[in-house]
C-alpha cells in the first residue's frame, strides 16, 4: 500500500505475529514491539494462528 498523501504511520503489536514490510524490506514484530514510518511502501500478514492486534496511529487522520 502507498499512502496517497503526506503522513505518518507508527504503532504497537499488542498480541500475535505481524510481518510488516516497509519499502521492500521484511521485519517480524512479536507482541509489544513497535513500529515507525513515514511515506513508505507498507504492507502486512499474520504469520501465524492467533490473530494479530495492533494499535496503529496514522497523522495526520485521513478520514
Amino acid at each position: 500500500m502507498q499512502p496517497s498523501s503526506p503522513r505518518e504511520d507508527g504503532g504497537m503489536l499488542i498480541e500475535g505475529q505481524l510481518i510488516l514490510t516497509i519499502d521492500g524490506v521484511d521485519f517480524a514484530l512479536e507482541a509489544g514491539d513497535s513500529f515507525q514510518f513515514a511515506g513508505k511502501s507498507y504492507r502486512w500478514h499474520n504469520p501465524g494462528a492467533v490473530p494479530a492486534v495492533v494499535l496503529w496511529v496514522i497523522s495526520p487522520p485521513v478520514y
